[in-house]
């Protein structure tokens, strides 16, 4: 394999360079010479789709050279080695043209073109290629052009790669290359390599007289199809070669040349021709034309209706279906009718003619038909008798004409169709002509008589089928013909000719009687007779006697079977099968009599007696009984002396009945009692064993094992169930594993399960208002059906329910069950309950007795889950919260106190209640943990604490009261801290309410809680957020808990520059305009009494927060100001004024995600916030 690129590019190169520094202007015309290129490289040219024109160089002899191209490729001077054919014809001393490049790129042609268009002639080149990999043939064609039009070609078909081949142009593929403007090279496909060229022997351009436009006429202008006719061409051809005859165009299909002035044609459709002069040096031009009509043949189309005839038919008369007219004719044999082609099969000879059919139009024409003459089938045959009786051997007849015809006769004779074959036996007796049709060309039949003969009538009869052996003997009756003979099998004493059976002295069997007649065909029938011994009436009982309870008997029959039970009066007997009904039996003795139905009846008695059964009677005192209770023995009424025994479960004492309750199983049981008597008896009475119940009481601890913790001083066992009311001193607390019945547990009651407890357990929960409340399954294995089923809920729209589901997507939060939804309630998934009436919630299901994990998620509307305690003990909110607060937003939980959302954090925890319903916000979606660890028993749902220092805000409306508390706790800060601060419940909307916002470093969030440090009181300044309508009366009030002494809470309002002591009493105000956030009012805790006077607008009080996705928010600034978005760059991309009142919403510009800084300038001062755009 060999890279061709060309080896001495960096001399080549500068070469180029040199020679077009020395070019020359002038266009000269190409000089007859033998083409050399000289002993130098040379680089003519160097790019993609490179050229050079005549000034690039003398050995040019004033040819323009270039090529197409994929990438920038060389046309040079080369010698030997330089790929492209070098080697094959060039050598150090003698160069090459060459068109060659690297590897990676094709020509696609190369031309040599007089530089100013002057003709020339071309007689002969060297040439050779070479490829860049391997040695591929490739196909050239070497075109000569005259003002860009193809006039001469030269193929090279499978030209040896890198060969020298000597190219004479004076015999080319077609054309002349005597008077050319421009050679090109065309390889059949892009070539990967390069070609090369020597020795080009150029030519004066020979002078070329175009031919004439021929005037072109036709020997005949209208022929019929199928013939030909001339075409005569007028014109001289001068330095053309030959006339070239087109048809379609001028120059478009050509059909053939001529040198004379003639062209012989023969279309088959009506047809231009086109005919101009080419070869030699001229250039083909306009053509002169001749159109040759072409007619039709006459249609010649005509047919017989069939393709052969029998000379028994009717003569044919052929269809003309195309012209009328002509004649008919045909080959030797057949009688045919020249005018109307009828023939005449009768006067014709059998065979097979051909019938032709001339026109006499205008372009006459014949068809040809076959038509075969067939003489009819020999259709003999016979039988080999003339008669046959009905069971007779089936004959077959002989045919001795054509085989494979049919069968027929007159009706009665069975006979097969395809052989001729008469069933004789299937036949009506009676004479029949039977036809032999034949199926050849020309069926035929003939006719043969044939009679079938009944056999004799051997019918007799006796005057019964059986008889027995010692009734009359019987003779038979002869319906049929008289004179033949009786036989029968062995066994039977017959008469063989009268038939008489001596029935006395025959075998009791069953025999064939035979009569055989003795006429033309002699028959023979049979007739069964049977003699018959007496019947056999044998039969007898199981025993001699039975108790009215007893199996009814049935007799067992040794004799003949199928006869009829009878008895004296009294037994109830089945008259066929003699089973005896005992319980319907009045007791006493019968005799019982069987009497056979056979063919000789025959009778037999049996002596039975009918006992009546024992008393069984008993009872006990009562229908049941606890597990506590004394043993219970019962009262015999009946007979003594029988055993006692029960169904499985109760202890029973067998011989005295006494019930052992204590050991018994708790259930129902069937106590049977069986007496020993002659006929035995039982009873059934029906006793239940019941659970006890325990109550817990609690006395002692809290310990579930505890007996003195229960009411009966035992702990519950497996089969009791276990009361948990409300109002103890201690609850229990299950620490190892337990079994029971079931556990009912009290609202306000709880069950710590830190061991698996197996039994069903119901918590009950008190709901003292219709209104709704958030609860959750303190157990698992609860169903909503059940729920629904289990108690009234209130009725809402349609056949909504007072069940809600909380969803965080969608429109509407919540998603009303009703009476036909199903589904499990899982544990820690929270629900809203409205009830019909006020009353107790009741959920069963299996206890909790490990970490319960509860998933929450984020949703399109908001992040809040419903989710609720899943113990039947208390378990503490805010160690709930802490232990998931990787889980959530913040470390709060909120709950719906009827009225209202109430917020709950670390500073104001809650013990939630078994089955307390609440909110958390999730921060991204998983699985919440309640763990067991969590769990304790508790009075009410609040942690007892010593007060902290706080105050709660109240804003109220009407009845509609309101508020949010701040906290003062040690090591807290003023700004965020998680567990501390907490805002509102933001799960549903909000149209009154009252909130704080963060004193440092605010988010925007609105508080229901904030806690800060329990220091520098008077210096932290809260802002205050007020949610009201417009035109609304809102008061303001204060609850102080545990403040240091002297603190007041005063009242700040900007707007009105205002300050209002609330500790003194409240401040009652009147909306002008609905708000929706901070900026008007803040809250002051101090010792010193605040006046007007000391209201100064300060910077540090101004915060501001991303509120929305491309907005701001400034709060607490009541003055003009600018507000700039500047990139980290330090680019100010958008500037704001802003007068503002308190609050003030920016909106922000487009921006792509990542982090900005606003700037905040105004006469108070300046304020630099971090945001961040998602």
């Amino acid at each position: 394999m060999k890279q061709l690129y060309f080896k001495h590019v960096t001399k080549l190169l500068f070469c180029f360079t040199f020679l077009f520094s020395f070019q020359l202007v002038l266009a000269q015309t190409p000089s007859p010479t033998t083409m050399e290129f000289g002993s130098s490289v040379v680089v003519l040219a160097n790019s993609t789709n490179p050229s050079a024109n005549a000034s690039t160089s003398s050995e040019l002899n004033n040819f323009d050279v270039s090529g197409v191209s994929s990438n920038s490729r060389l046309i040079a001077f080369a010698n030997a080695g330089n790929g492209g054919g070098t080697n094959a014809i060039g050598s150090s001393t003698d160069h090459v043209l060459i068109w060659t490049g690297d590897s990676l790129g094709t020509f696609s042609s190369g031309t040599m073109s007089s530089t100013d268009g002057t003709e020339f002639s071309i007689s002969a080149m060297e040439f050779a290629y070479e490829l860049s990999f391997g040695a591929s043939i490739i196909n050239f064609t070497i075109e000569g052009k005259k003002d860009g039009a193809t006039v001469g070609t030269v193929a090279l078909n499978s030209p040896p790669h890198n060969t020298e081949i000597n190219i004479d142009f004076t015999l080319p593929t077609s054309g002349s290359f005597t008077n050319i403007d421009e050679i090109v090279i065309i390889p059949a496909t892009p070539i990967n390599g390069g070609f090369s060229v020597d020795e080009v022997v150029i030519g004066t351009a020979v002078s070329c007289t175009d031919p004439d436009v021929p005037t072109v006429t036709a020997t005949n202008a209208s022929i019929c199809n199928g013939s030909s006719t001339d075409l005569n061409i007028t014109g001289s051809l001068n330095d053309a070669t030959q006339w070239h005859v087109y048809t379609g165009s001028c120059g478009g299909t050509q059909i053939g040349t001529t040198s004379t002035g003639t062209f012989n044609v023969s279309p088959t459709i009506t047809t231009t021709y086109f005919i101009r002069g080419e070869g030699g040096c001229v250039t083909p031009g306009s053509c002169g034309t001749v159109t040759v009509t072409v007619n039709n043949l006459d249609d010649a189309s005509f047919s017989y209706s069939a393709a052969a005839y029998c000379v028994n038919d009717a003569d044919p008369t052929p269809t003309i279906t195309g012209l009328g007219g002509g004649t008919f004719s045909s080959t030797a044999g057949i009688s045919i009718n020249a005018s109307t082609g009828q023939i005449d099969v009768s006067a014709s000879t059998p065979g097979t003619y051909t019938v032709t059919y001339t026109t006499a139009g205008t372009c006459p024409n014949a068809s040809n038909v076959s038509v075969t003459i067939n003489g009819v089938d020999d259709a003999s045959f016979s039988y080999g008798a003339s008669s046959y009786c009905v069971n007779a051997a089936d004959p077959s007849p002989t045919i001795t004409g054509l085989t494979g015809g049919s069968f027929s006769s007159t009706a009665g004779l069975s006979i097969n169709s395809s052989t001729g074959q008469i069933d004789v036996s299937a036949s009506t007796p009676n004479t029949y002509t039977v036809t032999y049709t034949t199926a050849g060309t020309c069926p035929n039949a003939s006719n043969v008589s044939v009679t079938i003969n009944a056999l004799d009538d051997a019918s007799f009869s006796y005057g019964a089928a059986s008889y027995c052996v010692n009734a009359a003997d019987p003779s038979p009756t002869i319906t049929g013909l008289t004179g033949g003979t009786f036989s029968s099998t062995a066994g039977l004493s017959i008469n063989s000719s009268t038939g008489q059976i001596d029935v006395s002295a025959s075998t009791p069997n069953t025999y064939t009687v035979t009569y055989t007649t003795a006429g033309t065909c002699p028959n023979a029938s049979n007739v069964s007779v049977t003699i018959n011994a007496l019947d056999d009436a044998s039969f007898s009982y199981g025993a001699a006697s039975y108790c009215v309870n007893a199996a009814d008997p049935s007799p067992t029959i040794t004799g003949l079977t199928g006869g009829s039970f009878s008895s004296t009066a009294g037994l109830s007997i089945n008259s066929s099968t003699g089973q005896i009904d005992v319980s319907a039996s009045t007791p006493g003795t019968y005799t019982v009599t069987y009497t056979t139905a056979g063919t000789c009846p025959n009778a037999s008695n049996e002596s039975v007696t009918i006992n009546t059964l024992d008393d069984a009677s008993f009872s006990y005192g009562a229908s049941s009984y606890t597990i506590d209770d004394a043993d219970p023995t019962p009262t015999i009424t009946g007979l003594g002396g029988g055993t006692f025994s029960s169904t499985a479960g109760l202890s029973i004492n067998a011989s005295t009945g006494t019930i052992d309750v204590s050991a018994s199983t708790p259930a129902t049981y069937t106590v049977t009692y069986t007496t020993a008597g002659t006929c035995p008896n039982s009873s059934n009475v029906s006793v239940t064993i019941t659970f006890n119940n325990y109550t817990w009481t609690g006395a002692i601890n809290n310990s579930w094992e505890q007996p003195s913790n229960w009411n009966t001083n035992v702990a519950p066992h497996s089969t009791g169930n276990a009361i948990i009311p409300s109002g103890v001193t201690n609850y229990p607390t299950i620490t190892s594993p337990v079994t029971v019945s079931t556990i009912s547990i009290a609202s306000g009651a709880s069950v710590i399960a830190n061991a698996s407890v197996t039994g069903d357990v119901t918590y009950t929960r008190n709901l003292p208002t219709t209104n709704w409340y958030l609860v959750a399954a303190p157990v698992s294995g609860e169903t909503l059906e059940d729920v629904i089923a289990g108690h009234t809920f209130a009725s809402g729209t349609g056949s909504n329910l007072g069940i809600g589901i909380y969803t965080n997507n969608g429109a509407s939060p919540w998603i009303y069950a009703t009476a036909a939804s199903t589904g499990s309630l899982a544990s820690g998934a929270g629900v809203s309950v409205k009830l019909a009436t006020a009353g107790n919630v009741s959920i069963t299901g299996t206890i909790n007795s490990s970490n319960v994990n509860t998933p929450i998620t984020t949703g399109t509307r908001t992040n809040f889950n419903l989710i609720g305690n899943p113990f039947t003990a208390y378990a503490n909110s805010a160690s709930f919260a802490a232990s998931n607060t990787a889980l959530l937003t913040e470390e709060t939980v909120w709950l719906w106190d009827g009225s209202q959302y109430v917020t709950y954090n670390a500073v104001s925890p809650i013990e939630l209640a078994p089955g307390q319903g609440f909110f958390v916000e999730a921060a991204s979606s998983g699985n919440v943990t309640f763990a067991t660890s969590n769990q304790s028993h508790q009075s009410d749902t609040f942690m007892r604490q010593e007060p902290k220092t706080s105050f709660e805000l109240f804003v109220e409306n009407d009845d509609d009261k309101k508020g949010t508390k701040v906290f003062y706790v040690n090591n807290k800060t003023t700004g965020f801290d998680n567990g501390y601060d907490s805002k509102m419940f933001e799960g549903v909307s909000v149209d009154f309410g009252v909130f704080t916002q963060l004193v440092a470093d605010d988010n925007g969030n609105k508080l229901a809680i904030q806690t800060l440090p329990n220091t520098d009181h008077e210096t932290m300044i809260i802002p205050v957020g007020l949610i009201a309508g417009a035109n609304k009366e809102i008061t303001f009030s204060v609850s102080e808990t545990n403040l240091p002494s002297g603190i007041q809470i005063y009242l700040e309002d900007r707007a009105n520059n205002t300050f209002v002591n609330l500790s003194e009493g409240n401040h009652t105000i009147t909306t002008k305009s609905a708000v929706n956030g901070i900026g008007q009012y803040y809250i002051h805790a101090s010792s010193a009494r605040l006046s007007n006077d000391d209201i100064t607008q300060n910077i540090a009080n101004v915060s501001i927060y991303k509120s929305a996705e491309q907005e701001i928010t400034v709060a607490g600034l009541q003055a003009n100001a600018t507000v700039k978005i500047i990139s980290l760059l330090g680019e100010e991309l958008a500037s704001t004024d802003i007068n503002s009142n308190g609050l003030s919403k920016v909106l922000l510009p487009n921006l792509p995600t990542g982090v900005y800084v606003v700037k905040l300038n105004s006469a108070l001062g300046n304020i630099t916030k971090k945001i961040i755009v998602e």
